[in-house]
Formats: structure tokens, sequence, C-alpha cells
């Protein structure tokens, strides 16, 4: 059994990407913009070049303070309404914008994410943001040297800002306003002097290419001119399209985090790698039923909403008319394989009287039933689900290949590289509010990936012996007593009981603890709300960082009225209602 459990070490984790107080002389301009604020009882995070500058100047890097831009970020619930009567009745303001906002469309309503507006307060150019980080958006900064803050009488910076500043290095940490990142970047290079950290252009130069490409403004050629990666494989992929997400926030620290690979915990050292099941059953029976009747479900769901359509329209030629003989045929062959007896499915031949009940179809021959079954699909013309179920048909027509009595083997890996914890929902049979969507493709939680690169976090997932494609998997979080949990699982069903009995047997084997009281509480997470399905997500107040918890345990209401069913089962010698299924004691 191990003797140190990991303890929550905020600075450890964060590195060079912990936000610190500071002093040096700051301009009396950004106490009187504060108190503007307190006068409303808002207290505002005073950032932007003017605040930057002045760390400059007091280190001797510069004579003189070259910027006049000011950034006041304030939290996105505050009354906007209140703040423009207060700028507007200033004599010292001019130049007053609108409020602006963004939002993103959630399922019934559109979220905001942020508003803003501009004016000017004296000769200072002041830009305002509502946003949901507003003590942490110096972590959304796209250059380093720009990450100084001031915060109820304090200063902040970054320990990387400073570390930059001091050997005059700009380095960009979040590339995502491209164009706009390089143009400052010459810009600062001639008003300070300073140099351009390399690595990091190359990341900015990537991202302009990737993100050029998937607008079509720039053709792929481009990306010969990008001297090396900054990251590769599908990481790159999925951090670009993480770092598109309108919602991501915190995308300096995450790039921080990928870059130097914090989100390693020593801790899981002993439980991470790759384990070999054998089970002595035919899964791929079993895989091919459930598929088979997720394909008619979806194709029913699509089809009853259409003709809906069309008998709310009252048009008989709709724009959705269904070809009602080949829409017979899908159902009919569909009906035919979710009956579909064991024997049949290893000696690849469908029953002669359920041929007969199939609508235009004769063949015996399962392989050729699914081949046609896909090339039926396609011709339906489905809106929501057409991909989805062709996807499908071609894992219907692999299973059969590959059927056989014989022993199965699969890999159970539990692993905490960031390729695998940023795509646990990403390009898998499944889907959860864990998705990565395409760029331009916003969902609401997508930004929660983040919180898995927290060393809290392990992944573990299933796979064929000879693939690599993920069959299901479980994410795995530290609680503070050092024992872990399992959330979810998610997947084929079938396999969720090999899984998890695997995974319970290997956290046994090497020396960890499955938490098995109903009272437990995971590690905490910094900047980004982690996702539970098994516990309740809850809030710490910090004066900076924003902090959160799950929160295992079950309301003492819910836990009084199953004491006594925990003592019956105990006392039969079962389990308890909310214990794991394996004594690991």
């Amino acid at each position: 059994m191990l003797e140190e459990y990991f303890i929550n070490q905020n600075e450890e984790w964060l590195g060079a990407m912990e936000i610190v107080e500071i002093e040096f002389p700051i301009p009396s301009i950004i106490k009187e913009l504060e108190d503007l604020f307190l006068k409303l009882n808002i207290v505002p995070v005073i950032a932007g070049g003017v605040v930057s500058d002045s760390y400059l100047q007091a280190s001797g890097l510069i004579t003189e303070n070259k910027s006049s831009d000011i950034d006041i970020f304030l939290d996105l619930k505050v009354n906007e309404n209140r703040i423009r009567q207060e700028l507007m009745a200033n004599q010292e303001v001019s130049d007053l914008t609108e409020i602006q906002q963004e939002g993103i469309k959630a399922n019934y309503s559109t979220e905001i994410i942020d508003k803003k507006a501009s004016f000017r307060y004296k000769e200072h150019k002041c830009d305002l943001l509502f946003c949901i980080n507003n003590r942490t958006k110096i972590w959304d900064f796209d250059l380093t040297f720009r990450q100084f803050m001031y915060l109820n009488g304090k200063l902040y910076a970054t320990q990387l800002a400073v570390n930059d500043s001091q050997q005059e290095i700009l380095r960009v940490v979040n590339p995502v306003n491209g164009l706009n990142t390089l143009q400052r970047i010459i810009e600062f290079q001639q008003r300070y002097g300073f140099s351009v950290e390399k690595r990091s252009l190359n990341l900015l130069l990537d991202y302009i290419a990737w993100r050029g490409t998937k607008k079509g403004l720039i053709t792929k050629e481009f990306n010969n001119y990008v001297p090396q990666y900054f990251f590769t494989g599908n990481l790159r992929w999925y951090y670009f399209r993480w770092l598109s997400q309108k919602k991501a926030h915190g995308r300096g620290l995450f790039t921080y985090l990928l870059r130097t690979e914090r989100y390693y915990n020593d801790y899981f050292t002993d439980l991470v790698g790759t384990y070999n099941i054998e089970y002595d059953s035919n899964l791929n029976y079993r895989r091919f039923v459930n598929k088979v009747k997720d394909i008619e479900f979806k194709i029913e769901t699509e089809i009853e909403d259409k003709e809906a359509i069309i008998n709310n329209s009252g048009d008989k030629v709709s724009s959705v008319a269904i070809d009602w003989q080949n829409c017979r045929r899908v159902k009919t062959i569909l009906e035919a394989l979710t009956q579909l007896e064991f024997e049949e499915f290893i000696s690849g031949y469908l029953d002669d009287d359920k041929v007969r009940k199939i609508y235009k179809w004769h063949s015996p021959k399962l392989g050729k039933m699914i081949e046609g079954l896909e090339d039926f699909i396609s011709q339906l013309d489905l809106e929501y689900y057409q991909n989805y179920t062709l996807k499908l048909c071609n894992q219907l027509l692999e299973l059969f290949n590959t059927r056989g009595p014989s022993n199965l083997e699969f890999k159970l890996t539990i692993s905490q590289q960031a390729e695998d914890l940023l795509s646990v929902s990403t390009d898998r049979n499944w889907t959860s509010c864990l998705e990565l969507p395409e760029p331009d493709q916003q969902r609401i939680s997508a930004a929660r990936v983040a919180a898995n690169l927290q060393p809290n976090t392990v992944v573990a997932y299933i796979t064929d012996s000879n693939s690599d494609q993920w069959l299901g998997r479980v994410l795995i979080q530290l609680l503070q007593n050092g024992k872990l949990r399992l959330e979810k699982y998610y997947g084929e069903p079938m396999l969720k009981e090999i899984l998890i009995n695997e995974l319970e047997e290997v956290i046994e084997q090497t020396g960890y603890q499955l938490n098995k009281l109903n009272v437990s509480r995971s590690c905490t997470f910094i900047e980004w709300e982690p996702y539970s399905d098994q516990g309740r997500v809850k809030k710490i107040d910090t004066d900076i960082y924003r902090k959160y918890y799950i929160d295992y345990s079950l309301p003492s209401f819910v836990r009084n009225k199953l004491n006594k069913i925990e003592v019956e089962c105990e006392d039969n010698g079962k389990a308890g209602l909310f214990r794991p299924q394996r004594n690991l004691y």
C-alpha cells in the first residue's frame, strides 16, 4: 500500500503560472478608476499596458510608460446599466460605447459569455469587459509580459510574466487571436526591443494556419512555412479544438500545462499502464444486437419527426417527403436483426421464415443483408442521424466478420496522457458533456474538458487487443483521503462489467484503494469546473482563484433513509446499495 498521498499543492501544479503578489509603484489613474467602481460596490480587476509598463519602468527595463490602454474586468453578473449611468455622469469619461454581448446557443436559450464596452478616461483608452473569470483573466492574455493586474489595492502577476519581463522575452501562451497577436508582437518588438521566444511563435503561426485552413482563408501549403509544430498528432488537433471554443477560458494556463506536462501526478505511477484481459464468451453477438437496436431507435425517431412535419403542414408534396417503400424495407430488416439468434449470428444465415417477413429482400446471408442495409439507409436522406447510423452499419459488418465462439482478448489502459484526458468523449462511439465540438460548433460545457488536466484525474479505457479504438471508458478521481473514486461508465454496455471488474482488480493489486464510504470529497480543481455523474460539484470562495471540488457524499436526508437498508445488506452478507461490488480491503 502506498504510504504517501498526493496533497493539494496549487503552487506545484500551477508552476510558473501561479499568480503571485508583487510590489511596484502604480499610476494614480489606476486608483481613480478603482474608486469609480467601488462606489457601486463593484471590485474591478485592472490590467493592460499601463499596469504592465509600470512594472517594466520600475524594474528599469524601460525609461517611461509606453502605453495608455487600460483593461477593466468585471464579473459577468454585475448590473451593466448602473455602470453605464455612473460612467455617463462622470465628467472625465468620454466616448462611451454601447455594451455589446456575445453568447452561445444553448438548448432553449442563449447563454451570455461576455459583454464589453469602451470609453476614454482623461487621456487613457479603457476597455470594459464583463466575463466569467475576471480575477484570473490574465491567464487568457496572449503574451506573458502583459500578465499583470491590480486587484483590491494589490498588484499581481504570473511568475512567468515576471521571469519573461526580466529576460525581455515576448512569449505567446494563447494564440487564439491569431493575426492580431502577430501584429502585436511586431509592434512590441519595435516599442520595447524585446526578443520573441521562437517555439511559442511557431505555435502562433501553426494556429493561424490551422484556423485559416478551417475557414477556407488559407491554403494548406501555408503549413509549410511553420518551422516546427509546438504540439503534434492528435494532441495538436484536440488542443486547437478546445482553444477555439468561445467559452474556453484560462487558455494561457491550458497551453502552459500541456507544454510542461504539469498535469502528471507521480501518485498514479504504479497504476497507469496497459493490462491484458481474456474473456471467455462471444461478446460480438451482444454488441451486434445492441447496435442494431440503436440504429432502429434513431431511424424510428427521425421518421416519426418527419411524419409529424408532413401531417402538420397539410401539404402532400413536402420537402421532407419519405420514401415509404425503402423505409419499410429498412424497418423490416432491422426488426429481423433485433430478433437474431446466436446460432444464426455464428452461422451467418438468417432463418428462412424471418427472411420472408422482410420487405423486398430474399437473401438469408447476413453479410449481404448488412451491406444492403447501409445502402438502403443512405437512400433515406436522414437529416439528423445519417452519418451516425451509417457508421454503426460499418461497425455491424466488422462485428459480423470477426465473430467466433473463441475467447476474446481486450486491453485495459489506465492513462494520464493529455491526448487521452482531452478526448474522453471526443471522436468516440458515445457522447457526453465532455465532448469537444468542431470549431464554430460551440457547446456550453466544452470548457469543462480542461478540468481533466489537473493532477486529480486519470482515465481507464478498454480496447480490442489489436486495436486502439476505445470501446468504453471510466474517469478515476483522486480523493483527499488518497483513495480513488470511479465516475460513470461510457461505452458499449456489454463491456461495462469487464472493464469495471478488471479495473477494480488492478487497483487492488497495485496497492491503491477504492473509496467505499458514503462520505468522500475529491481533491481541489482550479479555474475549470469539473463535471461529475456521480457527485455534486461545489465551489470554494477564494481571493483570486476559482476552486471546485466534487462532493461524493450522499445528502444527509438520503443517507438517513438508507442506513437501515445498508445494515440489512451487511447482515445478509451482501454489499451495501452505494458501495463497490467488490470488497478491496
